[in-house]
């Protein structure tokens, strides 16, 4: 669409970052603008509705965790708009940027960045939950040896256990926060490969993507991993000034007043924080989600044009081809 597609417009951009240039692309305009926030605005009005609805007496146990759902399905659906948006820097599909969010183009994409992102969340959390047995392990076994201790060689080896198993559970923490990062990094850089390609086994071509991924981690880095955290510190600042509002006001959660008795009115107030903290945390991810998948479709287009021209030396599962054929979302 005129005024829209920067591919054109990429090589003279080049000497801003990443990141940069899609922070560019995304508040150049009004038109952009107003289009992105309107796309996050629908997840953030269903999840915060979704909350309020839930302190219904029993039309909640069922409104509010459909609305919550529902919410998550919009969610992904900006995930979608990001990564075709990032898509046409490399492969342009005739991407409508004014047609509906709520498309199943845009929620498989998203289905498939969020199904590769929810596996890179759970292979990063298994050192924490080692770390989290570890420490309990460490802290009973140091905590039984000093207790049956008779003498100063048990005491000492109590501390010593409880030192090794803390020195452990640290180490365990410090390598889940960096699978997190490296992880992310990798499975946005596999959401790009798979939707340049058109094919549902590029996502698998570890070593294309691993190939690239070498050459300029620190740009993927800033593309990937720092909007993530942008939308993480927007939602702590949103927190404190709700705790903040919700101090002033003397409304704290489930429903408990400044008195110390329940009040109906004070349970409505801490439901109302509670769903303009989810309603800001919704917002906050879809927008980030957008901006990030922008950045890393202009990574890709940089660092790895041969991707688009990658498909006849793809790697092909079995079963897979029929349906790889017909993959051009």
């Amino acid at each position: 669409m005129p005024g829209w597609n920067c591919s054109a417009a990429a090589p003279a951009s080049r000497a801003k970052g990443c990141l940069a240039q899609a922070i560019d692309d995304a508040v150049g305009g009004a038109c952009r603008l107003r289009r992105i926030v309107r796309s996050a605005l629908f997840p953030t009005a269903v999840a915060a509705a979704s909350v309020l609805a839930s302190s219904l007496p029993v039309a909640g146990t069922v409104i509010g965790p459909v609305g919550l759902a529902c919410s998550a399905v919009l969610l992904l659906c900006c995930g979608g708009y990001g990564v075709a948006w990032g898509r046409e820097l490399s492969a342009p599909h005739g991407f409508d940027a004014d047609a509906p969010v709520a498309r199943t183009s845009l929620l498989s994409l998203g289905f498939f960045g969020g199904a590769l992102h929810l596996v890179a969340v759970v292979v990063s959390a298994i050192p924490g939950l080692i770390a989290w047995a570890l420490s309990f392990l460490g802290i009973g076994l140091g905590a039984t040896l000093l207790w049956d201790s008779y003498g100063v060689g048990f005491s000492v080896l109590g501390t010593v256990v409880s030192l090794i198993a803390g020195v452990i559970s640290i180490a365990l923490h410090v390598l889940a926060i960096g699978l997190a990062v490296v992880l992310t990094m990798f499975t946005d850089a596999m959401t790009m490969h798979l939707v340049v390609t058109g094919r549902l086994e590029s996502a698998f071509s570890l070593a294309g993507v691993l190939a690239v991924f070498r050459k300029e981690p620190g740009k993927l880095f800033c593309a990937s991993v720092v909007p993530g955290l942008a939308a993480i510190a927007a939602v702590m600042v949103g927190n404190l000034a709700l705790s903040l509002v919700s101090d002033a006001l003397d409304v704290l959660p489930f429903g408990m007043v400044g008195t110390g008795l329940f009040d109906p009115i004070g349970g409505f107030g801490a439901n109302v924080v509670l769903a303009a903290l989810v309603g800001l945390a919704a917002f906050c991810v879809s927008c980030g989600s957008i901006v990030r998948y922008r950045a890393v479709g202009y990574w890709a287009q940089r660092f790895a044009p041969s991707w688009k021209d990658e498909a006849e030396h793809d790697c092909v599962l079995p079963f897979t081809h029929r349906f790889a054929t017909t993959l051009r979302i």
